[in-house]
């Protein structure tokens, strides 16, 4: 039997459809089994660590649902990893984002989130775009702000907060700076937690960098700073359902 052209095209363009239906549900596994294989490289390399691709988004939803972006709509939770640091700290970052609808379309928005807890109490520290306004309960001061206007060049593009003078000049300096820029980080240190956020999801040997980044800011404190604060009352511990981020 031959076709005609007109019926024809119709089933050359079903073919076409699924050959192109085949060649996407064979790239997107093998996308995927490289993210596990990825993910998995980069829980090995760090003892006692572990990860997942799929996390108990419940769980973290409940960890991590108090400010922005976590109270935002339909969040989705994804590449968990966390496990112990040499320091005696612990940490976990993963995968975060939200689906909106925006002037009639929908529109996504995903970072990559870095929590370390510390065993002694940082103190109150913020380092944010210089568009963003401060957290609730962070309300500025003589002393405690810092930005371009105020604090010189290097902090083109950034706005920072500290209730200590001290602990902002241990901490504010241009490599930090520099590299929460290049980084595009998003950082808040608090009670033992330091807790970041990054724009997009990055792989999994770049998250456990951002851990790697945040262990480094808390290390620039003088002793004499951190026993400042070792007596506050009630120190932070992290994300809990009690008290999530």
């Amino acid at each position: 039997m031959t076709l005609t052209p007109v019926l024809a095209l119709p089933l050359l363009l079903v073919l076409i459809a699924a050959a192109v239906g085949v060649a996407f549900v064979r790239r997107a596994g093998r996308s995927g089994r490289r993210a596990e294989q990825a993910l998995a490289a980069a829980v090995a390399s760090r003892p006692g660590w572990t990860g997942s691709a799929a996390p108990d988004g419940a769980w973290l939803s409940r960890r991590y649902r108090y400010q922005s972006p976590f109270n935002g709509p339909n969040p989705a939770f994804g590449a968990h990893m966390s496990g112990p640091l040499p320091s005696g700290a612990q940490a976990e970052v993963f995968h975060f984002g939200t689906a909106y609808w925006h002037a009639g379309a929908p529109v996504t928005a995903g970072w990559t989130v870095a929590a370390v807890v510390l065993p002694r109490p940082l103190p109150e520290v913020l380092l944010q775009p210089g568009y963003d306004a401060l957290p609730p309960g962070w309300p500025p001061g003589p002393g405690r702000t810092y930005d371009e206007a105020g604090s010189g060049p290097q902090w083109a593009g950034l706005r920072g907060y500290a209730l200590d003078p001290q602990a902002a000049s241990a901490v504010f300096v241009p490599e930090v700076l520099g590299r929460s820029r290049a980084l595009g980080l998003d950082w808040r240190m608090t009670g033992r937690t330091v807790l970041a956020l990054a724009p997009d999801r990055r792989l999994p040997a770049a998250m456990l960098e951002l851990v790697d980044h945040l262990v480094w800011f808390a290390s620039l404190f003088p002793e004499e700073v951190l026993l400042a604060v070792a007596e506050q009352p009630d120190p932070w511990a992290g994300p809990s359902a009690e008290r999530p981020a």
